[in-house]
């Protein structure tokens, strides 16, 4: 997370924009949250999330909201903070990982790094209509007629060739560039390494990585979430307790969005946000 947090901050300084607003999906929660407690001097205030991913307790198995406890403090007296305790919001086998039944946290982190780097892979071999055809069963009804006005060529075909993309290097034709990780001590281009470490930070807690949501994130001027209320992957119950961590949250439930189809196709709320954030900074 530290070196992600400098990446961005380098990257800012290469074009010279001193601050910047927010914007997150799933699993990149927690780098914005990290982001904006590390260096709050460069973010204007302004954090968007959709499909957020919450970092968990140390104590999966707890189910509660956060509640209050006394805990003792080093000059003998006690202080009053609240306790993380976090609802039931991943999926049955994120909880498992995360509890430890496949193993240590590292050892899941390379072994799902590994299978992800091959799943890059497959995606110049699978047929675009299988790519497709799984997308679409995994999406709701009115997000089906979203893909298929959004790609109505080629039954969708379209789709799978934009996720192919991404997963090369290249530009976009518009000054965009995707590059693949390329590590420093091997000199190899890969991603698996870096998909691993994100998936160690997902396995991560709130102690773990020091992102108390109550207490280590500096007031923001606004905290914008979107989340689906069908989402299957992770529960919008994580961004309920995301909402009342943060103070100036809001957040706006997507009915019946799935998690790919509220990230896919954003909310017109989302875009609505941006634009007004972007004329505001």
């Amino acid at each position: 997370i530290n070196t992600a947090c400098r990446d961005v901050t380098t990257i800012l300084d290469y074009y010279e924009v001193s601050r910047a607003s927010l914007m997150y999906m799933c699993a990149g929660s927690t780098f914005a949250y990290s982001f904006a407690s590390k260096f709050s001097e460069r973010t204007t205030g302004y954090i968007i999330g959709v499909s957020s991913w919450v970092l968990r307790n140390s104590h999966p198995k707890s189910s509660s909201m956060c509640s209050t406890s006394t805990v003792c403090v080093n000059d003998g007296g006690h202080t009053n903070e609240p306790t993380i305790n976090t609802p039931h919001m991943h999926t049955f086998i994120h909880n498992m990982a995360m509890s430890g039944w496949f193993g240590s946290r590292g050892f899941v982190s390379s072994l799902v790094g590994g299978i992800s780097g091959t799943a890059n892979g497959l995606l110049n071999i699978v047929p675009e209509t299988w790519i497709v055809s799984r997308l679409k069963k995994s999406l709701s009804d009115v997000e089906r007629v979203e893909f298929e006005q959004q790609f109505p060529d080629r039954d969708g075909v379209g789709f799978a060739e934009s996720m192919k993309w991404m997963n090369e290097d290249g530009c976009d034709g518009c000054g965009s560039e995707f590059v693949n990780l390329v590590c420093e001590k091997t000199g190899v281009t890969s991603r698996d390494d870096g998909v691993a470490k994100d998936i160690a930070v997902c396995l991560g807690s709130q102690e773990d990585l020091g992102m108390r949501y109550a207490i280590d994130i500096p007031a923001q001027k606004e905290v914008l979430l979107w989340h689906g209320t069908n989402d299957k992957m992770i529960s919008i119950s994580g961004s309920e307790y995301l909402a009342s961590m943060i103070p100036n949250s809001t957040l706006t439930e997507v009915e019946l969005g799935t998690h790919h189809g509220t990230m896919f196709f954003f909310p017109k709320g989302v875009i609505k946000a941006l634009n007004k954030i972007s004329g505001e900074v």
